[in-house]
């Protein structure tokens, strides 16, 4: 009978104490003034409103760390779900986001979280990075101050062109600002990392304006009061009425679309949590768990939610120990969204925009994905489409089109599968055992590694190093390896080592030598 799903905050309330108390404390405080400005931002550029990316981060927050299936995700608004935020929901409002809750929920509770290990990195990485190029791009305007004609359509091309045609139309005054903010965003952690930088740069780009309004330069910088109008803490009521008349033949496709990405988003996060903490999560409670929220936050307004990278990798390095810290994480937010909205209204746009441009910068981590770019030209083969058909269509055409590309080019690799056959003498292999005077277990590896094996070879790994201290794999008889089998070997080698254990892969021909080596260095240090 498989186990019963249980969210990791009640499996550790046996554990708790008052140690692990203070430093959730610590953590919560921290990744939420992180996640205020962020939320703000998010909210402004789903074409949504700022309270609704804020109400986002206390709902989904709180709900994801109750009920998830890793101890440290931080959930809230995605700079994922921008762009698909800003073309479906000022039309189909929160319905979408219900339906993905839903989808999400039915994902969990049928068991299909572990498929996400079969997406091929390439992919992963391309869709990440074409996400991040497109916000940098929609940035830009705000950025400059740019005035673009009324009607511009919203295709990432278009706005490319506008960008260049209304180029004369910028505010210096407003560059400055967004300069100033970016300058502090990318030295301040320099300096310390105990202060969130987002916060000292928005307070000092403020300050800074009310001087600047006083010199020769005479532009007015826009304020989020200016943009908006009045700013007020509210909550925004379901609309029942809408719900029941709702044709919901309509918001399948946009409802599969966002559970996709929130998906996607959370597991990834939770295996980034994994790998930073050796520990492991489970990824269908992980699923009802975002289901949950995405109901939760569609039920007062919110936008679409999902585990959040950074602020997962935040909640870590700054000692959380429970979900705890998620949850403390959604009330101080909340606490500050009842208190800090007559004073938000005075942030500069053109500072929100620089938190997000470093942002999508993060996301679009352009050194790992020019790195992948040159393992082979299968795979680069891949990157290029996704990231294409991403940038110009949108990402159902970038993933599905990617997946189906992978599958097409690694047809040969399929037929071959990869196996691991234990060799019959353990006793020593090239004076490994000898030298190293371990328990030593020595398998033969036979076939093709790639992204439809590749996880499963991995667990297969790991399944064996709970027998012994050191794992040999002869790999002279494995022919290929594509860039997800290599990060999943990655992978493997650096779990190991977090568990006091060792794997080495020995034998390799040059071409699975070079990509190996090659992951080792960069992969492991994106």
């Amino acid at each position: 009978m498989p186990p019963i799903m249980k969210p990791a905050f009640f499996q550790g309330l046996k554990l708790y104490n008052r140690d692990a108390f203070a430093h959730d404390v610590v953590a919560g405080i921290i990744v939420a003034v992180i996640a205020l400005p962020l939320s703000i931002a998010l909210g402004i550029q789903s074409e949504a409103s700022l309270q609704q990316g804020l109400l986002t981060a206390i709902s989904a927050g709180f709900l994801i760390a109750l009920f998830g299936g890793t101890r440290f995700q931080i959930g809230g608004p995605s700079a994922t779900f921008v762009a698909v935020v800003a073309s479906l929901i000022s039309i189909l409002d929160i319905i979408p986001i219900l339906g993905a809750g839903i989808v999400l929920i039915f994902m969990g509770l049928l068991k299909v979280g572990g498929l996400v290990k079969y997406i091929p990195y390439p992919i992963v990485i391309a869709f990440t990075t074409s996400i991040g190029i497109t916000l940098i791009v929609s940035q830009v305007k705000d950025f400059f101050a740019l005035t673009f004609p009324v009607g511009t359509p919203g295709d990432f091309i278009s706005k490319i062109i506008a960008c260049f045609q209304c180029f004369g139309s910028l505010q210096i005054a407003t560059l400055i600002i967004g300069l100033i903010t970016l300058a502090i965003l990318v030295f301040f952690p320099k300096i310390t990392k105990k202060i969130p930088a987002a916060a000292i740069a928005i307070i000092v780009a403020t300050l800074v304006t009310a001087t600047l309004s006083k010199t020769s330069f005479g532009a007015t910088i826009p304020t989020i009061g200016s943009t908006f109008g009045e700013v007020k803490a509210k909550i925004y009521a379901l609309p029942i009425t809408t719900v029941a008349n709702f044709d919901f033949s309509v918001i399948i496709v946009p409802s599969i679309i966002l559970a996709f990405l929130s998906a996607m988003e959370s597991l990834l996060s939770a295996t980034v949590a994994d790998e930073m903490t050796n520990l492991r999560h489970d990824s269908n409670m992980e699923l009802v768990a975002e289901g949950i929220a995405n109901i939760g936050s569609g039920c007062i307004g919110g936008l679409p939610a999902t585990g959040a990278i950074a602020r997962t990798a935040a909640n870590i390095k700054n000692g959380a120990h429970t979900p705890m810290a998620g949850m403390i994480h959604a009330l101080i937010v909340l606490l500050m969204y009842i208190v800090l909205m007559p004073v938000v209204q005075f942030i500069r746009m053109t500072s929100l925009v620089a938190v997000l441009i470093m942002v999508s910068i993060g996301m679009a981590n352009f050194k790992l994905f020019g790195n992948l770019m040159t393992f082979n030209w299968k795979d680069t083969t891949v990157i290029v489409v996704t990231c294409t058909l991403t940038l110009l269509k949108d990402l159902v055409w970038g993933v599905g089109g990617g997946i189906g590309l992978a599958l097409l080019l690694q047809i040969p690799a399929l037929l071959k599968p990869i196996t691991l056959i234990e060799e019959d003498d353990n006793s020593d292999f090239f004076g490994v055992a000898t030298f190293l005077k371990e328990e030593v277990m020595i398998y033969k590896a036979t076939g093709n590694i790639n992204f439809t094996n590749a996880a499963n070879f991995q667990s297969l790994c790991a399944e064996i190093l709970k027998q012994t201290d050191l794992l040999v794999i002869d790999m002279s008889d494995v022919k290929s390896v594509d860039i997800t089998g290599v990060e999943k070997m990655v992978k493997a080698e650096r779990r190991a080592l977090l568990n006091w254990k060792s794997i080495m892969f020995l034998n390799e021909n040059p071409s699975v030598a070079f990509q190996h080596k090659k992951a080792q260095r960069v992969i492991s240090g994106s």
